[in-house]
């Protein structure tokens, strides 16, 4: 409040000789400017994964503890920058055992490790129904949730999206070995760019209904059908629209050919010539009825524009 800003600027500007101020707020902005302008002012940024692998390799070791370079990695993403919780990972990983590994990490964490995702990814790529529903029961059968998956291959997908356009600048962009890049960039050869978006706009969205789903499983199933189906809904929806545009044009064209077509016939002819001319115009064409119509209306002599019989 504003009251409250008055007294710890008071505070601020005399402070006790022994005592030193830190304020550390999520929404710098808030803050007064009459305090921000007595402040120093620090942004701390989420850690790389490198800097956080070397802090964690610090602690390990002080503690006679051993993780290798693959399971630390692993640790330092799911942290997503922050040390504290890479920390805490590290942690519950200690707590089955001093001699961690890769594997470990991703059972303490409930993810599908590395060449699992690409696996599954091949099966997407090439269409595979059967294999992939054959993957997704083996996650199962190792204890692993769908929405953790989901979360983790819509990761993988970026991954792959990100070796398409900047194949240079993968490793630094992504924090990965050249190895590690080179993987991607082979994966994501075998799928088009406008293929790998809709996969990925399947998972991304998944993950958000299977947290109000009954049977996270089967959301996971429906959408991996849904990915590994060629024909998207984009598709249909475009058939759509082209065929209710040739049903615009030929309503147009029945328009024209009526106007261009007396109405009724003259009284001259009496009953039979209507009747005549009614059963004329039940057995021409439509198309013969246009081509008609347009070399009567055509200047040209021998207009060719349309066929002379149906």
């Amino acid at each position: 409040t504003k009251n409250a800003s008055n007294a710890l600027l008071k505070t601020l500007e005399e402070p006790p000789a022994h005592v030193v101020f830190i304020l550390a707020t999520t929404e710098p902005q808030m803050l007064p400017a009459t305090i921000v302008s007595r402040c120093q002012r620090f942004e701390f940024h989420r850690l790389s994964v490198g800097d956080m692998v070397a802090s964690l390799k610090q602690n390990l070791a002080s503690i006679g503890a051993r993780i290798d370079d693959d399971g630390l990695a692993a640790i330092a993403r799911a942290a997503e920058g922050g040390m504290r919780d890479a920390l805490s990972i590290l942690d519950m990983c200690l707590g089955y055992s001093t001699d961690v590994d890769e594997n470990l990490v991703h059972n303490v964490l409930g993810t599908a490790d590395k060449a699992f995702l690409f696996t599954f990814s091949e099966a997407l790529q090439q269409a595979d129904v059967a294999r992939a529903f054959a993957l997704i029961d083996q996650l199962m059968r190792d204890g692993r949730e769908p929405i953790v998956f989901s979360r983790d291959l819509s990761q993988h997908l970026r991954c792959l999206l990100m070796a398409m356009y900047c194949s240079k600048d993968l490793p630094t962009l992504l924090e990965l070995t050249q190895e590690d890049a080179e993987a991607y960039g082979q994966q994501a050869t075998g799928f088009s760019s406008e293929r790998l978006m809709r996969i990925l706009d399947i998972y991304m969205s998944v993950e958000t209904s299977m947290r109000y789903a009954a049977s996270p499983r089967l959301a996971l199933e429906t959408a991996t059908v849904r990915a590994c189906t060629q024909t998207s809904d984009m598709d249909y929806t475009a058939m759509n629209e082209r065929i209710a545009e040739m049903e615009h044009k030929l309503r147009e064209m029945e328009k024209q050919l009526a106007e261009g077509v007396p109405a009724s016939p003259r009284k001259s002819e009496g009953k039979g010539a209507a009747k005549a001319q009614s059963q004329t115009e039940r057995v021409i064409p439509p198309v013969e009825r246009v081509a008609t119509a347009h070399r009567k209306a055509c200047p040209h002599a021998g207009c060719r524009a349309w066929p002379r019989s149906a």
